[in-house]
């Protein structure tokens, strides 16, 4: 009978295992507690410390990886997964003052970047850029930016931002283009540094 109940909970063990998943799988498709795991190290060519210059401006992207982070899908199913997070720096080129500096936020919940798909291609990762208040005065900001790896240079990606939704509750401007953003708006080649 011991040997029995010790069978049943090994193999009651082993098939609750959390499953492992490829990090292309759709959020829609995962299951309860499952793992959306960077198996092929697929993220890889997008982390480091990225820089670009545009309208005598500069930007310092920082990108790096987290793992086994905890999240929740809207059908209220739990899992894990592998995400790009990305902080920054912009500084004015003119007059060097730093227009926003994000590198010291260490909270994924405040991270402005944060990654949300990889392409089938796997050039191209979609990265959701949030900003709340701070320069924007009361207004909210979701947008898309996207990065493009050159698959002839490692050393270059190519930046396209989009904007994807605003709030304007209490927000004083009334064109969504108006809402001060520091980052590029623009198509940019960022530099591996």
């Amino acid at each position: 009978m011991k040997k029995i109940f010790i069978i049943l909970t090994v193999f009651i063990t082993i098939s609750c295992k959390a499953q492992i998943v490829d990090i292309n799988t759709p959020s829609f498709e995962m299951q309860q507690g499952s793992y959306r795991k960077d198996i092929n190290n697929e993220l890889a060519p997008f982390l480091g410390t990225w820089e670009a210059t545009w309208n005598n401006k500069k930007i310092t992207l920082y990108l790096t990886k987290i793992t086994h982070h905890y999240q929740i899908h809207p059908r209220l199913v739990y899992y894990y997964e592998d995400l790009v997070v990305g902080t920054y720096k912009v500084v004015d080129l003119t007059t060097g003052a730093i227009l926003e500096d994000t590198t010291n936020i260490t909270t994924i919940e405040n991270i402005p970047i944060i990654s949300s798909a990889l392409a089938r291609t796997k050039n191209m990762l979609c990265t959701l850029y949030m900003k709340r208040g701070v320069n924007a005065g009361d207004c909210a900001i979701l947008s898309n930016v996207y990065l493009y790896r050159d698959l002839n240079n490692p050393n270059i990606l190519t930046y396209k931002y989009f904007i994807d939704s605003y709030e304007s509750k209490n927000c004083p401007y009334n064109n969504v283009d108006d809402i001060p953003v520091n980052i590029p708006k623009q198509q940019v080649t960022l530099h591996k540094i």
